[in-house]
């Protein structure tokens, strides 16, 4: 019984680790889409230009109206890029008080825990949601 006790909880731990990771793989694949549509938009296909600046590229081709009425998107699409970047190299861990996290490797502040992984699908999902406006 306690075999079949501690198999349970290591299955329970690496599906905690399953879940964080693929929260990291949701982050990057939902940004290498929006990026591949950036790219594809200005046919810039060569490495000199960042995701970031095909973001700012598109913001540049707005009229002033558009521009300043989606404001907020823009500049959390790029706090979203920010942390895409982020959690391109990450460590694991587990904290007392929450659980599992995974942080990321350049900047410790940057830390995702079990407990606000549906806030950071969210995020993804809206942020997904409106890249239709552009396309």
């Amino acid at each position: 019984m306690v075999e079949q006790e501690f198999e349970k909880a290591i299955d329970i731990s690496l599906s905690r680790w399953d879940e964080l990771n693929a929260i990291r793989g949701l982050y990057m694949c939902e940004h290498a889409e929006l990026e591949f549509l950036l790219r594809n938009k200005f046919a810039c296909f060569n490495d000199e230009e960042t995701y970031k600046k095909l973001v700012n590229r598109l913001r540049r081709t707005l009229t002033p109206h558009f521009k300043s009425k989606n404001k907020k998107l823009f500049d959390a699409w790029e706090d979203l890029i920010k942390f895409r970047n982020l959690l391109a190299h990450t460590s694991e861990g587990y904290d007392n008080e929450r659980g599992f996290y995974i942080q990321s490797g350049i900047d410790e502040n940057i830390v995702i825990y079990e407990d606000t992984l549906d806030e950071h699908r969210l995020n993804l999902k809206e942020l997904k949601a409106k890249k239709k406006l552009y396309y």
